[in-house]
């Protein structure tokens, strides 16, 4: 839950979808929810999907559909007909949501293999490696890994570049030995939403294990 709040007739509720593989399906679970528990004097269900702290898509249900639905007197195609789906605004109200900052994080094993070498067909690193990230404040979000190598052969690693042009992923061999332990990536990225169709992220660090910058991305999304 982003966000919830009652006005009128209407509850608004602004919801992150991280359990299931469709949005709709979450609108739904989401839509119950709230046909159960909501007071009588609410009529109306506005569902507001949000991703990277950025508001999506507006779906407004009448709630009568909801709970004819569920006596067995209408069908999905009739709930479909009365909603209204629309983008959402640049800028929307969270109110009564999670607070911030926000941590995650996670621990998991890791594999890294290196292919091609006509030297060796294949080298390979395992190890652990650490993810976590903090959401400073809406949109804004610092987040990494870090690896720690248990065993790797990349020492075996024998050729070296001959090329002229300046190095980057050239030289891998020297990434993989010296970098087989060490921080894989750290960013600080801020998300956000310009208009109703259009959506712009910012971001600046440790991009990779071979690349370090700053970089933007516009994306026109038409609903």
């Amino acid at each position: 839950i982003e966000g919830i709040s009652a006005h009128d007739n209407i509850v608004d509720v602004k919801i992150s979808n991280t359990g299931y593989l469709h949005d709709a399906e979450a609108i739904a679970r989401a839509i119950q929810v709230l046909s159960a528990s909501a007071p009588p004097q609410i009529t109306v269900f506005r569902v507001t999907t949000v991703a990277a702290n950025v508001p999506l898509t507006v779906v407004t249900v009448p709630r009568a559909e909801i709970d004819a639905l569920a006596d067995h007197s209408a069908s999905p195609a009739e709930i479909w007909t009365d909603s209204v789906l629309e983008p959402a605004r640049a800028s929307i109200s969270h109110p009564n949501g999670d607070g911030f900052p926000r941590f995650t994080w996670s621990i998991a094993p890791s594999v890294l293999p290196s292919a091609f070498d006509p030297d060796n067909p294949i080298y390979i690193g395992l190890g652990v490696s650490g993810s976590g990230s903090v959401t400073l404040f809406r949109g804004l979000t610092l987040g990494g890994q870090a690896t720690y190598s248990i065993y790797n052969n990349f020492g075996d690693i024998k050729r070296t570049s001959n090329s002229l042009l300046p190095h980057v992923r050239t030289d891998i061999a020297e990434y993989l030995k010296k970098g087989a332990s060490g921080i894989d990536d750290l960013t600080l990225q801020y998300t956000m939403k310009l208009a109703p169709e259009l959506y712009a992220r910012l971001a600046g660090g440790y991009i990779e294990s071979m690349y370090a910058g700053v970089g933007g991305e516009v994306l026109y999304r038409p609903f």
